[in-house]
């Protein structure tokens, strides 16, 4: 246990008991990261990467990769703000693709907050080819039937394919591809060493195999999303995601040019004094304090991500289990009443 000035973290309940509680014998497992008003960050794991790749099964550690699922998103937010605030790309700039592609154009604001008039017919996408450019006729002709630019824009509708086009917006404007913006602008300034858009290796033993909602591993270990890796297709370690949350909740300096990494928080929050999708998170309520959070589900994989702005404190949980079972179910709702209802920490 940490105790700083007599305060203890407010996560030290979790860690005490999940690995007592979690079903470590079982083929999957969780791994958590954590953060408090006082910078402290904590990661803490049980379970397997349960990959039949392996007769001795590595164990989750605090470096283990998962994927991300639709928590991609705010690592793709956190990115475009990032190149926003450096000057490289405008949240407001009204952009129509080469050879008009669009009925209208957008804003990347527009995409972030899916309030570009998108919606999605397709469900999951990684059966889609996205690598091709994005802008020829035949390529968007040929996809129609998945992607719809039929709403208002400005109204709501949640849009994976939304981020999909954000993907390939800032890949066309900047000419370099989307992993080399990742890495170069939010990875490398936070030394995040498990943090990527490309997909690892099914033999490789720092990645979690993903298992269906019975707990039975996915024939080919994970789906590879390409293409649309903005959407879907990001993997994560806690480690890192854990130096993530806790340098977007430090303040923001007057003087910051010289900061390594310029995206806080507060910078994600589009519109504060309305409820509803942010810049890469939902901004909502739990027991009448604000939260900002998102959840992600892919095939094999889910993710919880969430943020108390007042109590200056985060969480993360991933698991390569396809949906919560209940303990894992218990343990979200047990960190989210933790991080909100201690004001971050337990005295």
């Amino acid at each position: 246990m940490t105790t700083i000035h007599g305060l203890t973290p407010w996560w030290e309940p979790i860690r005490s008991h999940i690995h007592a509680l979690h079903l470590s014998t079982t083929s999957e497992g969780i791994a958590i990261a954590c953060c408090d008003s006082l910078g402290r960050v904590a990661s803490f794991s049980s379970g397997y990467i349960g990959s039949p790749e392996f007769i001795h099964q590595p164990i989750i550690n605090e470096h283990t990769k998962f994927q991300l699922a639709s928590i991609s998103k705010f690592i793709t937010a956190c990115l475009v703000l990032e190149l926003s605030l450096r000057g490289k790309l405008k949240l407001d700039e009204q952009i129509q693709p080469p050879h008009n592609i669009l009925n209208v154009p957008v804003t990347l604001g527009q995409l972030l907050t899916h309030r570009a008039g998108f919606i999605d017919t397709a469900g999951t996408l990684g059966t889609i080819d996205g690598s091709r450019p994005f802008w020829t006729t035949e390529y968007w002709q040929n996809n129609k039937s998945h992607l719809h630019q039929t709403e208002t824009v400005g109204e709501y509708h949640y849009s994976t394919w939304g981020y999909w086009l954000i993907q390939k917006i800032i890949e066309w404007r900047l000419e370099i591809p989307f992993e080399q913006l990742l890495q170069r602008w939010l990875c490398f300034p936070l030394g995040l060493t498990a943090t990527t858009s490309s997909s690892p290796k099914t033999t490789d033993s720092t990645a979690c195999w993903g298992h269906d909602s019975l707990g039975k591993p996915l024939a080919y270990g994970w789906r590879h999303f390409q293409g649309i890796e903005a959407a879907a297709g990001v993997w994560s370690s806690a480690a890192d995601m854990g130096l993530l949350i806790s340098h977007l909740l430090q303040p923001k300096f007057t003087n910051s040019k010289g900061a390594k990494l310029l995206v806080r928080l507060s910078d994600l929050i589009a519109v504060p004094s309305c409820y509803g999708y942010q810049y890469g998170l939902l901004l909502t309520s739990i027991n009448r304090e604000k939260v900002l959070l998102h959840t992600g589900t892919n095939p094999g994989y889910h993710a919880v991500l969430q943020f108390c702005p007042k109590s200056k404190a985060g969480f993360v949980v991933m698991t390569n289990l396809e949906c919560l079972n209940i303990f894992n179910q218990s343990l979200v709702k047990y960190m989210e009443w933790l991080m909100v209802d201690t004001a971050g920490l337990a005295l």
